[in-house]
């Protein structure tokens, strides 16, 4: 226990017990509960590097020094004589604190810091003693976890925020900086004292959205250090609960661990712990070369970002615990490209006992891998790709490549950043790892939404007319062209936009999650599927639908939500509950492998016969055999 959640402890109880002629309970807590507390924990766990710093500790010291004083008024408490020699103590250790931080005496400040922390102790000890005892006060600061916690780099502080502790900012891998550029994640340094982790880290290199994009949101701070994750549990000693992690989406080229998930208090709240992460996107995560793979014991290069979450999901492993999560109950899950690495990861033999469950929302990756060399006869190799980008960016080495900054690599047109067959993260194609059945055998819960491609088409996937669109069909699908304009009732020029999104829909989204669900029951495991239908209250709502993403806020039950993303949504009581019920069902198959439990509708596991699925619409419901006609036309389409 530090001395800042001591003596948090010694002034709750204090206040439990205290009569306060000088403002209310509210007065005493903002007056001098918290600034002493925030003091404490500053002056007792910070080793200053810099004048800035030392500046800070001095800011600190005198506040300190004031609460001390605001204490030594009379009337405060019961025993006023214990009270004032606490106070007196208080006030020396300020004062002591702010000579040797402006002297910048760091053997005089270790002195103060452990005087401090003894009386911190003994004040604590007295005050529950003659306080705490039957004080609902006391009990809460005794009983809640704590918010300094030990993992794998040193100790971190937490807050608390509506019985939660939220930790943000968490390294789990060294920054891939410099030579570490384009290489596998490294364990992240050790560091002293206590860290803070009350603020998000940077997010990884990226660029905007378009302009008029749905996904706008304002870009936070970035950095090339950026390999951070984020924690949300309601655990309490001696809890081990369910964990969830969760693998943001933007294409693998945008987004960070909060995108996605920036408040995970409400989903934390239905008892799970839940985790957060950033990992290296575009060229810096996806980048292959023949420079780089020559240089990797594993002949390997390109696949850093899904190391990247390898990373991740093993420093989750090694420290859940301190969090109060289980290891042995780790549940993957992930939108978009997150749901692609999801779908990656399951693939994976590097990721196999990381996790025992995995959640995928319309993402997956059934198509064909580009292979790291060499060439398969239709897309470029990854090499092939990376020497391309190497050239555009006009470097030409390997080492030139690793010193231009990133703001020039994202600038370089063209990059496709994709995962590729390298023989290590992933032995082959994926969908053949599926086929073959050397996947990680874990249960499922995979859909999409009703209305994907609202929100993600351009005008160039809209023939400019009629003509056109019949010479389209005509290349892409050969003999098969009119069964398309049957299965996607094409009758005439008005019926070609929403066959044209409805046939991309599926190409790229729901074909996917439907071979997901039955690569899954093929092996045995339960594999739950799903259709989102609800529309969100979009200003926007009549053109878009159910577009790409619009499960999230529900999937976290962050109805309504501070996301500027989502200004102008109005959201009613309707919304509100199906946030409740989305969020039980994702949170229930992260308890126990089976969404369903009390109050919510029955959701059938899928099976090859019935092909039940969940329909999370108004109202929620079961089909069967999704979207039969144009996935079983797709995959015909596809074996010509």
């Amino acid at each position: 226990m530090t001395a800042a959640r001591v003596f948090a402890g010694f002034l709750v109880a204090i206040a439990a017990g205290a009569a306060a002629p000088v403002g209310t309970m509210s007065d005493l807590m903002i007056r001098v509960i918290y600034p002493t507390s925030d003091a404490v924990f500053y002056i007792t766990t910070r080793e200053p590097k810099n004048d800035a710093e030392w500046n800070d500790l001095q800011t600190k010291t005198l506040m300190l020094a004031e609460s001390a004083n605001l204490l030594m008024m009379p009337g405060y408490a019961r025993d006023q004589d214990r009270w004032m020699t606490d106070a007196r103590l208080m006030l020396d250790a300020g004062t002591a604190a702010y000579k040797a931080a402006k002297a910048r005496d760091v053997e005089a400040l270790a002195a103060v810091n452990d005087a401090l922390y003894e009386s911190c102790v003994t004040c604590h000890q007295h005050y529950r003693r003659n306080y705490g005892r039957g004080s609902a006060a006391m009990q809460t600061v005794s009983e809640t976890a704590p918010i300094v916690v030990s993992v794998e780099g040193g100790s971190i502080r937490g807050a608390e925020v509506e019985g939660i502790r939220v930790f943000k900012g968490l390294p789990y891998a060294a920054p891939p900086v410099g030579d570490l550029r384009w290489r596998p994640p490294q364990p992240a340094a050790r560091w002293s004292g206590v860290r803070d982790a009350t603020a998000f880290g940077a997010e990884c290199p990226q660029t905007q959205y378009e302009p008029g994009s749905v996904y706008i949101r304002p870009l936070q701070k970035q950095s090339e250090d950026c390999l951070f994750l984020n924690v949300w549990t309601p655990a309490k000693a001696g809890d081990r609960l369910p964990v969830m992690v969760w693998i943001h989406g933007g294409a693998l080229t945008r987004g960070s661990g909060i995108s996605d998930a920036r408040d995970g208090v409400p989903l934390a709240k239905k008892g799970v712990v839940l985790v957060t992460l950033n990992y290296r996107l575009g060229p810096l995560g996806y980048l292959a070369h023949p420079e780089l793979t020559a240089e990797s014991p594993h002949h390997s290069s390109g696949n850093y970002g899904v190391l990247d979450q390898i990373a991740a999901l093993e420093w989750v492993q090694k420290n859940i615990a301190a969090f109060g999560g289980d290891a042995t109950k780790v549940t993957i899950a992930g939108e978009s490209a997150g749901s692609w690495s999801v779908n990656t990861l399951v693939a994976s033999p590097l990721a196999k006992g990381l996790f025992i469950r995995a959640i995928g929302e319309s993402g997956g990756r059934f198509t064909s891998t580009p292979p790291l060399s060499g060439d398969r006869g239709r897309a470029p190799s990854a090499e092939q790709v990376g020497v391309t980008f190497a050239k555009a960016a006009g470097a030409e080495s390997l080492a030139a490549l690793r010193a231009l900054p990133a703001e020039k690599l994202l600038s370089v047109p063209g990059f496709r950043t994709q995962e590729n067959v390298d023989g290590w993260v992933l032995p082959t194609e994926i969908w053949t790892i599926f086929a073959e059945k050397t996947h990680n055998n874990v249960p499922v819960l995979v859909g999409s939404n009703a209305n994907e491609m609202t929100s993600l088409a351009t005008p160039a996937m809209q023939p400019a007319s009629f003509d056109d669109f019949k010479r389209r069909i005509a290349q892409q699908y050969g003999r098969l062209a009119a069964e398309f304009e049957t299965v996607y009732g094409v009758k005439g020029e008005a019926d070609v936009a929403a066959a044209m999104l409805a046939s991309a829909r599926d190409i790229t989204f729901s074909q996917h999650m439907r071979s997901w669900a039955r690569a899954t029951a093929a092996v045995g495991s339960k594999a739950y599927l799903y259709f989102f239908t609800h529309v969100a209250p979009h200003p926007r709502a009549k053109e878009l639908g159910a577009f790409h993403a619009s499960e999230i806020p529900y999937v976290f039950n962050v109805v309504p939500s501070s996301d500027p993303r989502e200004a102008g949504f109005a959201y009613t009581d309707a919304d509100r509950q199906l946030a409740d019920r989305m969020s039980s069902y994702w949170t229930n198959f992260v308890k126990t492998g089976d969404p369903n439990g009390p109050g919510l509708p029955a959701w059938t596991p899928y099976e090859p016969a019935s092909e039940p699925y969940l329909e999370i619409g108004d109202p929620i419901k079961t089909g069967h055999h999704l979207l039969q006609k144009e996935l079983d036309f797709l995959e015909r389409a596809h074996q010509r």
